[in-house]
């Protein structure tokens, strides 16, 4: 009898096993085909716009914990041939201006640098970010042509979670267009690799 129920528990243990298996793995595929398709609708709309994509490379590598000065990201995204730059960003506040509304938005240029970027829009623009989620984990490929980088801002929120107030370099310019993409965090991925792959002590 002790053999017999010790199998059957051992079949249902088995079989739960396997389900949670199954379960996990579902969601994974799920899961990779969804940021699948948000690398190729971030794709789309750099291209359709002619967007810079591949900007942050300047900052990558080797260059990952650099805190940077607003010279060497100006030299970045300010650019002489006016075409727009694609960023991967956050939705900080939205606000009227005399023209339409002025938006605001945090993106970082690597690990060790954040970017507030404050855009002009139309109305039409702002209305439109404003019908999008709200959730805190809801970010942005965002399009816009960056007239210049000037000054700094301090984030006391970094304070209040018992670090150092964070150095913000503010960028200012014009919004073209956004597209929202939810909870993307692919950005961070590929800096953290490009970081621990370029260390000296990595071990292959």
């Amino acid at each position: 009898m002790g053999l017999v129920l010790a199998g059957v528990c051992g079949y249902f243990v088995l079989s739960h096993y396997r389900a949670e298996s199954e379960r996990k793995l579902l969601e994974k595929r799920r899961s990779d085909a969804q940021d699948g398709q948000r690398q190729q609708s971030i794709a789309a709309l750099a291209e359709a716009s002619g967007a810079i994509a591949d900007w942050r490379r300047a900052f990558g590598g080797k260059r990952a914990m650099d805190s940077l000065f607003g010279a060497e990201l100006a030299s970045v995204l300010v650019r002489t041939d006016s075409r727009p730059v694609l960023f991967i960003a956050s939705l900080r506040d939205l606000n009227t201006s005399t023209t339409g509304y002025e938006i605001e938005f945090d993106v970082r240029a690597n690990l060790a640098s954040k970017v507030r970027l404050i855009l002009d829009c139309s109305s039409e623009q702002g209305a439109q970010v404003m019908h999008n989620p709200r959730d805190s984990n809801g970010r942005y490929a965002l399009v816009a042509r960056i007239a210049s980088v000037q000054g700094e801002v301090t984030d006391q929120s970094s304070t209040e979670e018992g670090k150092g107030a964070e150095r913000i370099l503010v960028a200012r310019g014009r919004y073209v267009q956004s597209l929202y993409i939810g909870a993307y965090w692919n950005d961070f991925v590929e800096d953290i690799e490009g970081w621990t792959d370029s260390s000296p002590g990595k071990k292959y």
